[in-house]
């Protein structure tokens, strides 16, 4: 059985520290706006909002407001992108890549909407259709390293480890302190059967990040 957890109550109120966080968070949200007259029925409200439970895990009431933006503004590929990601952490992940793949019809430029495209599209075990978003990111730009790193994990989902281990490589000679190359280095040559390439990879990675319980 699970054990429940406990609540992060002070001693002198009732209610948890953490619902008290937010409704402080939520108020001086509401109060910004307000004093920067912004209405709260307009567009750029209903962003802010959205970003708002999205920063606090709250995501059923995030995708409320992004559907509102939306009302507001239904050709913006960032609205659309937002909507995607609530989706995705609500688990919704066939909902999530249809909003992506309105988000790059509207701009197909944004290398991050490719990203999470690719993510949401591994998450449906669509592998090779995940690898080719990964790939139009990189193509956009060469040099963002959340691409390679999605491919990477792609590719160790379909074993293509010494497709990985290149990539890494090339990663690991331009960013020699990059952690997380060094961590799925260290992972293709534990799957590899590698062992000692695997220890050393993954010593380097605790070097760079020494509290990372995984390594």
């Amino acid at each position: 059985m699970n054990t429940p957890q406990q609540e992060d109550f002070d001693e002198d109120n009732p209610i948890p520290k953490k619902k008290l966080r937010f409704e402080e968070a939520f108020k001086e949200l509401k109060k910004r706006l307000l004093d920067e007259w912004i209405d709260l029925s307009s567009a750029e409200a209903f962003e802010e909002l959205a970003n708002f439970y999205i920063e606090h895990h709250r995501y059923r009431d995030a995708l409320r407001y992004a559907n509102s933006l939306l009302e507001e503004l239904p050709y913006s590929a960032e609205a659309w992108a937002r909507k995607g990601i609530i989706l995705f952490n609500l688990r919704r992940f066939s909902e999530s890549l249809d909003c992506y793949e309105r988000a790059t019809e509207l701009d197909p430029t944004d290398p991050f909407i490719f990203i999470n495209k690719g993510v949401a599209l591994e998450a449906l075990s669509q592998y090779e259709d995940a690898l080719e978003s990964f790939d139009a990111a990189i193509s956009l730009d060469d040099e963002n390293e959340e691409a390679y790193i999605n491919k990477v994990r792609t590719l160790e989902q379909l074993e293509r480890y010494e497709e990985a281990e290149k990539i890494l490589l090339n990663r690991i000679d331009i960013l020699p302190e990059h952690p997380e190359a060094w961590y799925e280095l260290g992972f293709c040559y534990d799957l590899l059967e590698q062992y000692q390439d695997a220890i050393i990879c993954y010593d380097k990675h605790l070097d760079i990040s020494p509290y990372d319980h995984d390594a």
